[in-house]
């Protein structure tokens, strides 16, 4: 009786895991839509995988720890995080209008953003790529100072510094923010 009581408690157990793990799985599995209503949803590929931040909340954690965007004319700041797998990985850029020195308008701002990602430590060495490089995108498809969002997408080709530069290739980026938001999961 004890047996079985304990093998059907261990079977419970494993199943709520792997339930849990295929949760977390399909969370990750998909970019968020492409929205414009502040929705604060951020998302890209890279090397044909789904790139979404994650972070959780928790005592002594950085309660900005999955992203910080922060609307400041004449910047906009990003940073984004990815914990998973004792491995966080990051991206982060900065968008300056240098045109009106303050972005006001919707459209192409390649030419005022720099930026880099880091897919973590890896084999003891913390790489990280900057750029954009040409042949990027990154367009503003709305901003809203009254109702204080800031929407749009992006693809980034950036390089690593140094000898023999890795580059790598970031597509289907998007991004759907409320102004000076920061958030954990």
């Amino acid at each position: 009786m004890r047996t079985s009581n304990f093998l059907i408690l261990a079977l419970c157990f494993s199943v709520s895991i792997i339930a849990v793990s295929a949760c977390r799985k399909d969370k990750n599995a998909t970019l968020p839509p492409a929205t414009q209503t502040g929705a604060n949803t951020f998302g890209f590929t890279i090397d044909g995988e789904v790139w979404v931040p994650f972070s959780e909340c928790g005592f002594g954690s950085d309660p900005c720890g999955k992203f910080l965007v922060n609307v400041y004319p004449p910047y906009v700041d990003w940073v984004f995080s990815q914990k998973h797998k004792g491995r966080i990985s990051q991206i982060f850029f900065r968008v300056k209008d240098v045109g009106s020195y303050s972005i006001t308008s919707t459209g192409d701002k390649l030419d005022s953003i720099k930026g880099g990602y880091s897919p973590g430590t890896i084999n003891g060495i913390r790489k990280v790529y900057y750029g954009p490089l040409p042949g990027s995108k990154f367009v503003i498809t709305r901003y809203d100072s009254i109702a204080q969002i800031i929407s749009g997408e992006f693809e980034f080709i950036l390089k690593e510094e140094g000898l023999n530069p890795d580059t790598i290739y970031i597509k289907n980026g998007r991004f759907d923010f409320k102004f000076n938001t920061c958030k954990c999961d």
